[in-house]
């Protein structure tokens, strides 16, 4: 688990699984901005320089998820993202890591990790 508190952008667009990751990262220790759709997501990523890392949940809008994380690498080419995926499915080529849904808060913690490794 990385050391210090992280602020990370959530994209999710279920209420219940929002509520859910936010109390996962808060047991954690890190902060959390969570936004229900690409457009709110990229808003707050463009205004808030104290995002460490982002999840997204990838069946929210699949085309402009994809289009979201092209923009943040664009931006910063080695930014660490987590798309959370419903199906076992390996992202690791577009330089992202995969978190299969549902995912328990020890997952979360290694796919941080791990992401923030990149």
């Amino acid at each position: 688990m990385p050391n210090k508190q992280l602020t990370i952008l959530v994209l999710e667009q279920h209420p219940t699984i929002q509520k859910i990751i936010h109390e996962m990262l808060s047991e954690l220790d890190h902060a959390c901005f969570i936004t229900a759709s690409p457009e709110d997501a990229l808003r707050h990523y463009c205004s808030n320089d104290e995002i460490d890392i982002v999840l997204l949940d990838v069946s929210t809008q699949p085309f402009n998820c994809t289009r979201l994380v092209e923009t943040i690498q664009q931006d910063q080419a080695n930014f660490p993202i987590i798309l959370t995926v419903p199906h076992a499915t390996d992202y690791q080529t577009l330089g992202v890591v995969s978190l299969k849904k549902p995912f328990t808060s020890e997952e979360l913690c290694l796919a941080i990790a791990k992401a923030m490794s990149y």
